[in-house]
């Protein structure tokens, strides 16, 4: 098994330490730690591998320790209890936070093992708020000492000059010899039946990743929806939504747009950006930041004139509805996400192939797939609280949409969205085009 090693693992409580965990990631990312937060196992359930793996390769174990937080891990299957008695058995750095002044302590009839270890150790008070920033400072000056990593640097002897212009003449010889068909090509690779102005340093390669690109493509007609989760009759939410992230809803208006079928592949993004990334060239691109996504789409403009871009989060979210004429669906295309999402029950642990071939039903009504699942998408909009009256992190953070092969299925929905730093890159993350 291939093993990631973090800096930090967070654990915490859902019930009243989400947030803080949350928020202290997001600042300790933006301090360069590698930072493992559990989004798949937000409620008590089977204490899975995976998450075993992630603290035994971590340098630094936190607990979150708000209210009653450890209460209950005087049952022998609570998950908080054993994330703890994983990281004291294997020698893990322990480091208490206390977020908020609410811990009430550690009830008698918890472990002597588990009282006696986190009752040694100071916790320490980090101010949510208006003072994370230097309450958390301290605490990465006290106590999370940074390793700082070096690069090889790696240095190239020069060819000699007769290998050099040997070479050179080999290279204009062959691009004389493709010139012919590398016109041909460029007049045969058009988007809705017009030839885009190609750059003149264009290749064979990226001419056919266009090609492909331009045939997923689907329109999305203009039209106006509710963005975020609609309340039920009674006034309450489904049980997937997250209400401090996904609510109140707002109107909001959509121009037209194009929006590809696929996550962007490896293929694709090999032959648009002259990279050479391992893995099968059908299968979505993962490993990818907010910024790397945006240069993607920077470099199909510059190739071709034509305005490549992530898509806006409300025109993500219009699409995975069902665009002009909405689904009302709970996930993108089904209301059973096992039909049109590879996620944790059925994705084996890893991406599968763009076109979602294995499932009964596969994509939207515009034939967009894996806006549920398979990988997590960016989007070009910076993360806010719908609520105004919700706090605002001080980091700036983008905003994710769609759920993964990991993900949950509330995870899944239409109307999930999650904050990261725009340098976040992890093999669930990846994203699909708008024009």
């Amino acid at each position: 098994m291939n093993h990631m090693k973090y800096d930090i693992f967070i654990s915490y409580r859902r019930e009243g330490g989400a947030q803080y965990a949350r928020a202290l990631q997001l600042f300790l990312e933006n301090k360069r730690y590698r930072v493992f937060l559990d989004y798949d196992e937000l409620t008590d359930s089977v204490f899975s591998d995976k998450i075993k793996d992630a603290i035994k390769n971590s340098s630094v174990f936190i607990i979150i320790l708000s209210k009653n937080s450890l209460d209950r891990c005087i049952n022998d299957d609570d998950w908080v209890r054993q994330e703890i008695e994983c990281a004291i058995n294997n020698n893990i750095k322990i480091v208490p936070v206390n977020p908020d002044n609410t811990f009430t302590g550690i009830p008698q009839d918890v472990p002597k093992h588990i009282r006696n270890t986190i009752s040694s150790i100071h916790y320490s008070e980090i101010n949510f708020g208006q003072a994370l920033k230097p309450t958390a400072e301290m605490m990465i000056r006290n106590r999370l000492p940074r390793k700082i990593s070096t690069k090889l640097m790696i240095t190239y002897c020069c060819v000699g000059i007769f290998l050099t212009i040997g070479l050179l003449c080999a290279f204009l010889f062959y691009r004389l010899q493709q010139n012919s068909e590398l016109e041909e090509l460029k007049q045969s690779v058009t988007f809705q039946g017009e030839s885009p102005d190609w750059n003149e340093d264009i290749t064979k390669e990226q001419l056919l990743a266009f090609q492909r690109i331009f045939n997923s493509m689907r329109e999305i007609k203009g039209g106006e929806f509710m963005q975020g989760a609609i309340p039920l009759p009674d006034g309450s939410y489904h049980e997937f939504v997250e209400e401090g992230l996904e609510t109140p809803a707002r109107h909001v208006v959509v121009r037209p747009f194009y929006i590809s079928q696929f996550e962007t592949t490896i293929g694709d993004w090999n032959a648009i950006m002259n990279d050479k990334r391992e893995g099968n060239p059908e299968m979505p691109v993962g490993d990818v930041s907010y910024d790397e996504a945006t240069e993607f789409t920077n470099r199909l403009y510059e190739l071709s004139g034509l305005e490549f871009r992530l898509p806006t989060e409300s025109e993500w979210e219009y699409a995975a509805r069902g665009g002009e004429s909405p689904e009302n669906f709970i996930f993108a295309g089904d209301d059973n996400p096992g039909k049109v999402a590879w996620f944790s029950k059925n994705s084996n642990g890893k991406p599968h192939s763009n076109d979602a071939s294995d499932l009964p039903e596969t994509c939207t009504s515009h034939d967009l797939f894996n806006m549920s699942g398979n990988l997590s998408e960016w989007v070009d909009t910076e993360f806010k609280p719908y609520n105004p009256e919700f706090p605002v992190s001080e980091i700036k953070t983008m905003t994710i949409r769609g759920g993964n092969y990991n993900s949950e299925p509330y995870e899944l929905t239409v109307t999930h969205r999650q904050p990261s730093t725009p340098y976040t890159k992890l093999p669930t993350l990846g994203f699909r085009i708008a024009l």
